[in-house]
């Protein structure tokens, strides 16, 4: 056994229809533990990939986020414009942002809640030095929690 395989674990790969390659790294001290799912997708009209996190075991990630991930993807227009719509109901609360001044790209789908599906989704737009984005909570179809930086 390899040092960096004892302390970093074995990568390991996982081919998902959809989503395409994802990697994780397991221990080889524990390789029935929980370990954390990485991939990119990109995403029909977007410049910039989108980083996957996903939860899941040596065998792959939870077969219940690879299929809610697969539902945000098919429906990111329908996100962005529930997003939108939401930003527009309360213009007080988010100043910085008007509804029809960005056209984000889904930069990151995250885990949040392995009991639920519920994920957060982060859109960037803009370039550097002045990238801007918004996440939120994505949950059961409906985007909760809005958080711009």
């Amino acid at each position: 056994m390899h040092t960096k395989d004892w302390l970093l674990g074995k990568k390991i790969r996982y081919a998902h229809q959809q989503l395409g390659v994802m990697t994780a790294h397991v221990s080889s001290a524990a390789p029935t533990a929980a370990c954390t799912w990485f991939g990119k997708y990109q995403c029909p009209r977007q410049r910039i990939p989108t980083d996957l996190i996903l939860e899941g075991t040596a065998a792959g990630p939870y077969r219940s986020q690879l299929a809610a991930v697969g539902r945000i993807i098919d429906s990111v227009d329908d996100i962005k414009y529930d997003l939108r719509r939401q930003i527009a109901r309360q213009p007080g609360r988010h100043p910085e942002i008007r509804p029809g001044d960005w056209d984000g790209e889904l930069a990151f789908i995250t885990n949040n809640d392995l009991d639920t599906a519920t994920f957060e989704l982060t859109f960037e737009w803009g370039e550097p030095p002045c990238l801007r984005s918004i996440s939120f909570v994505w949950s059961a179809g409906k985007v909760c929690d809005i958080r711009t930086v």
